[in-house]
């Protein structure tokens, strides 16, 4: 005859715990980057869940994995809740074209294991560069003379030189 009907419960709550991995940013895009050259982007691996996360490996996988590399971070860790890691992976792309990879974080995160991180990159083929003397100075026997070169043209200038060298022969 009791509508509602009323019930004492008793119990005993228990806390789930569980650690939750999350990247940002949550892709690496390099946009284009000269082949022989590279470009870096550090990525902060970061613990939103409340037990330790420990992170048992980290790998590159995907056809273009050569293309990319750790430069710090990779490996096993553990992080506290809230805690982070920053890992730096770089794009060294070897030859023209789009490139693509994943950034595998392997985990105890019970959903998200493993955690992929998609990379892309294209590799931009550098054509030969330009050098046109400008200017010398007088060419005598047992003078020193110099020598002022353009590198590059307007429309492609070259802004550095690293890696560059030159080889000057005087034949009189």
């Amino acid at each position: 005859d009791e509508n509602p009907l009323a019930v004492n419960l008793k119990g005993t709550g228990v806390v789930v715990t569980t650690p939750d991995i999350s990247s940002t940013p949550i892709a690496g895009s390099y946009n284009s980057v000269n082949v022989g050259s590279f470009s870096d982007i550090t990525f902060v691996i970061r613990n939103d869940g409340n037990a330790n996360l420990n992170v048992t490996a980290t790998t590159l996988g995907g056809t273009n994995a050569t293309e990319f590399s750790y430069q710090s971070g990779g490996g096993a860790f553990t992080l506290a809740p809230a805690g982070t890691r920053d890992i730096v992976v770089r794009f060294s792309p070897t030859s023209a074209g789009f490139k693509a990879a994943s950034f595998n974080i392997s985990s105890n995160d019970p959903d998200e294991n493993p955690f992929l991180i998609m990379l892309s990159g294209t590799g931009i083929a550098v054509a030969g560069i330009p050098i046109n003397p400008v200017t010398t100075s007088p060419q005598m026997a047992g003078i020193e003379f110099w020598v002022s070169i353009d590198v590059g043209t307007n429309a492609n200038p070259v802004t550095d030189l690293f890696g560059i060298s030159f080889n000057l022969n005087y034949t009189n």
